[in-house]
């Protein structure tokens, strides 16, 4: 289950399903002009896969995002498709209505083509044209220019301080991400929150190899990369800083026996006999579940993990046999107590760990729904799967202690997370039209403080509807004038999928602020129901919390039910 959850989260949290994904042959095609940003409706003749596509000219990067009709954001996608093309494979529901918004990447302009098709089969593999490169360094360091979709490889011929410096073009901004074989996140140097841009200095092993990618702003689709040795250490993000500094002066020395038991929040230098990947792993846990943190004794770079439950808490990473490294051992929450065995030893963990942690079966969930009691049992998330016996509309809703909601497809196609900030009052709910037969994979997160009701049933209230004329894709702060034709109450919502915190502001006007609000809508959605009058014009400022950033769709309608005005695009037969 560990690994299944893993490779959930994976796609459920991050994003990336939609970005790898395109389907085989295809039998007819729809194409549409694209020349503005622009909202269709789409209706599936079918119960199957279904790929979007564009097709442009390197003058614009087209982005594709998809909604089902109930306001949930369930595929997006910038450049799949290759060369700044979008591209989203994923399944559908006959008869069922979508909001296909066709628009550019960061508010951009441009012209292309979007070509909609049923697809024979579904596969998971890069396009080819999306693979991505590889470059290689030399040992001693080097300068390269290299492609944004580029992954660099680094094998240091000498264990010590790595100095990488990026620089992209048209003086963009840029993020190094560096991870080791065994799939650790090294270090990160993310443009949007570190004190200094596009470098980092790292503690790296000699002789193992290292991946660098690099993120960076939209115009910039090139960049050079510098890997250089370094004795000078300066620290690339604050906050580690600030750890390394609350380290005791004295640290206890991890025993020869490799093995101590830890009660309390504790630090200790370990200081490797031989060079290769040591694990770190917990067991015999009592209370809340504990949480290691590796790093040098530069504060380089930073692995952790944490376990919940009876699950253990589990690092490997290549040391390098002589030098300094700090682990600090303590429990998931500073409010939980506890104890349990750290064990340190040189090689990967035992297969035996993995099969007892990872064969969970899922929960299933009968055809025509019910009430589910979900109970914390150490793991991130519960997996639970539904068939349903009927294809419409569907309501998956949760309350009280299970504050995160998530359901996609076995192929992850698409997805819709839920999440409440509230964890022991608000409820979470998705509204969904799911197909007959097919099977659903549904994930929910339980506070580790209690349990909660799982509830899976047929629609009869739709709560969260795009049915207005209205519709705004808001990629950055921006104020809109709004001169309501009718006197009455209007709706104003947002809709966001996890990577955003959506906050709108109404002015009259005389500038004043008549309505505001954060989190309403659930989900971190912002939500403002209002009385305005005909005639009358309004100013509306839809921005994001605090200094956050992100995207999400606006919707501006009257209270009564409306039918949506948009244009259909077109759905070819198999």
């Amino acid at each position: 289950m560990k690994i299944f959850t893993a490779l959930v989260l994976a796609f459920v949290i991050y994003g990336l399903w939609g970005t790898s994904l395109y389907a085989s042959r295809v039998t007819e095609i729809s194409s549409v002009r694209v020349n503005e940003e622009t909202y269709f409706i789409f209706t599936p003749t079918s119960t199957g896969y279904w790929t979007f596509a564009t097709s442009a000219n390197f003058d614009s990067d087209p982005m594709l995002w998809i909604y089902n009709i109930y306001g949930h954001l369930i595929a997006s996608d910038d450049d799949s498709g290759g060369n700044l093309n979008a591209r989203i494979t994923l399944h559908m529901v006959e008869g069922a209505d979508y909001i296909i918004v066709a628009g550019f990447f960061g508010g951009g302009s441009g012209s292309y083509t979007l070509d909609v098709f049923a697809a024979d089969s579904f596969e998971l593999p890069l396009t080819e044209s999306f693979q991505p490169e590889t470059e290689v360094i030399s040992g001693d360091g080097g300068t390269i220019q290299a492609h944004w979709n580029t992954i660099v490889s680094f094998t240091p011929n000498t264990t010590g301080l790595w100095l990488i410096e990026v620089t992209a073009e048209n003086d963009a901004e840029a993020a190094l991400i560096i991870e080791d074989s065994l799939g650790n996140f090294i270090a990160w140097n993310e443009y949007w929150f570190a004190p200094s841009e596009g470098w980092l200095i790292v503690h790296l092993v000699a002789s193992t190899e290292y991946f660098i990618s690099v993120v960076t702003e939209w115009d910039a689709l090139m960049y050079t990369l510098s890997v250089s040795q370094t004795n000078d250490f300066e620290p690339w993000f604050s906050a580690w800083e600030e750890l390394i500094e609350s380290i005791p002066e004295e640290t206890e020395s991890f025993p020869d026996n490799g093995e101590i038991h830890v009660t309390d929040e504790i630090w200790y230098s370990f200081v490797p006999n031989a060079t290769g990947v040591w694990t770190f792993i917990t067991s015999e846990q009592t209370g809340g579940g504990p949480f290691l943190l590796l790093t040098d004794k530069y504060g380089s770079f930073f692995v952790t993990d944490d376990g919940v439950g009876d699950l253990s808490a589990v690092m490997s990473i290549y040391l390098a046999e002589g030098e300094e490294y700090l682990i600090w051992a303590r429990f998931r929450s500073v409010a939980t107590s506890g104890s349990y065995v750290l064990s340190a030893f040189q090689g990967l963990p035992p297969e035996q760990l993995e099969e007892t942690t990872s064969v969970v079966a899922p929960i299933i969930i009968p055809s025509n729904g019910g009430i589910i009691q979900v109970e914390d049992s150490g793991l991130s998330f519960e997996t639970f799967t539904f068939t349903p016996n009927t294809t419409g509309s569907w309501t998956i809703q949760s309350s009280v202690w299970v504050h995160t909601l998530a359901i996609t497809d076995p192929n992850y196609s698409f997805h819709i997370f839920r999440e409440s900030r509230s964890w022991n009052q608000s409820e979470t709910l998705i509204t969904i039209d799911l197909a007959a037969n097919v099977e659903y994979i549904i994930l929910a997160e339980v506070d580790t403080r209690g349990e909660g009701v799982l509830t899976v049933s047929p629609s009869t209230q739709l709560t969260y509807t795009i049915d207005g004329t209205i519709l705004r894709n808001v990629v950055r702060e921006t104020y809109f004038s709004f001169t309501p034709d009718t006197t009455g109450t209007w709706i104003f919502s947002t809709s966001q999928n996890g990577n955003s915190d959506p906050y709108l502001w109404i002015m009259d006007s005389n500038g004043n602020i008549i309505a505001s609000d954060d989190d309403s809508g659930g989900s971190l959605n912002a939500f403002i129901k209002i009385e305005l009058t005909a005639g009358e014009t309004y100013t509306l400022r839809a921005g994001f919390f605090g200094e956050s950033e992100g995207q999400y769709l606006l919707t501006i309608r009257k209270g009564g039910e409306q039918t949506p005005e948009f244009p259909r695009l077109p759905s070819p037969n198999r």
